[in-house]
């Protein structure tokens, strides 16, 4: 049996440590509640109070972070830019590596190619190009920096296409994990082309 705690023990340790190399503040005040709520109750069953006590300073300190990050909405605005534009340039030199690993077929901005970034507040958070042909648009590219990836982006961006008069999103042969995301915007596949109808 104590083996057994000792087990529960070392999972809610994990998931603390786990919690830290998040690059999400949600998903990092989630994992690291989770792990605080697990590390309490294992120090509450062997009577280390001093332990369970900081383990619920954490969980209601990471409750009233969760609770401001509901409140808290993204001021995003989309910025139409021209692909060799300074924030264009910036987002796909800054991120390069990170970028190959969503994009690996992306090489850099194409001829006749729209660009599209996304800003919140003062800050570059995402950029999209794209091949615009009447009311559809062929995207190359649609990045979110690591922090910004909860899907918020996406959905404002397909938004102010939509109010830019655009109807139709086309994305071709993605990466596995890119993919997943496209699922996940309810873009639909037929033969590695995924489209969305805005």
């Amino acid at each position: 049996m104590r083996i057994y705690l000792e087990i529960f023990g070392y999972i809610g340790s994990a998931l603390v440590v786990f919690s830290m190399l998040m690059t999400s503040v949600l998903k990092l005040r989630v994992i690291n509640t989770m792990g605080s709520i697990v590390s309490m109750i294992y120090a509450l069953i062997c009577r280390t109070y001093p332990i369970a006590i900081m383990n619920l300073a954490l969980i209601l300190i990471n409750l009233y972070g969760l609770k401001k990050l509901r409140n808290t909405s993204p001021a995003y605005h989309l910025e139409q830019a021209q692909p060799e534009d300074v924030a264009v340039r910036f987002l796909l030199g800054k991120y390069k590596e990170d970028i190959k690993k969503y994009f690996a077929g992306f090489t850099g901005p194409r001829e006749g190619q729209q660009a599209y970034v996304v800003m919140n507040e003062d800050m570059c958070v995402a950029v999209a190009l794209g091949t615009l042909d009447g009311e559809s648009l062929e995207l190359a590219l649609d990045y979110a920096t690591p922090s910004y990836r909860d899907f918020s982006i996406g959905s404002f961006l397909y938004g102010k296409l939509k109010e830019q008069g655009v109807r139709k999103l086309i994305f071709r042969d993605p990466t596995e994990g890119h993919r997943n995301y496209l699922l996940r915007m309810n873009f639909t596949e037929n033969d590695g082309v995924f489209t969305k109808e805005l």
